[in-house]
């Protein structure tokens, strides 16, 4: 009977036919990392083509607030990265939510916002402004009292 070192030392004896495959299986996974590393960059390269990225901001629906003022929030949200790869703005990949929110944090002004996107190149920005109803004007002092001006404000539903 052998000892069991002996055993342990022929167990890790690698046979001709071991080898082989351990050498196959380390070439499946290097052949399988270099075809994802492939597909990574050519997708990568495709979203920095200009054929999908967006060049021209229109906004659509103002009336008071100029149409350069929104389109420079909209272009300071299509500038810069994802994870300092991918490009904001493509048409695949533009930051929607973060658009809508930042116009709508810096103007109150404006009800509702919505962006779309047409022939993959244009970037439409479409608001709705807020009309007012009704003026309301605070009477609990007069303004001959105070030398102040009164303060108003405008209503909508």
């Amino acid at each position: 009977m052998k000892s069991r070192r002996e055993l342990i030392a022929l167990s890790r004896k690698s046979s001709p036919l071991v080898k082989r495959e351990r050498r196959q299986m380390f070439f499946r996974i290097a052949g399988v990392a270099a075809f994802l590393f492939f597909v990574g960059g050519l997708a990568i390269f495709g979203l920095h083509q200009d054929a999908i990225r967006i060049h021209r901001v229109v906004v659509e629906g103002n009336s008071v607030i100029a149409s350069r003022t929104l389109s420079s929030i909209v272009e300071e949200s299509l500038a810069g990265t994802y994870a300092l790869v991918i490009p904001k703005d493509t048409v695949l990949f533009y930051p929607r939510k973060e658009m809508v929110s930042a116009v709508l944090a810096s103007y109150p002004r404006i009800k509702t916002a919505q962006v779309k996107t047409e022939n993959f190149d244009t970037l439409v920005f479409s608001v709705k402004e807020r009309t007012p109803e009704f003026v309301w004007c605070d009477h609990s002092t007069t303004v001959k009292e105070t030398n102040e001006k009164k303060e108003c404000y405008f209503a909508d539903d």
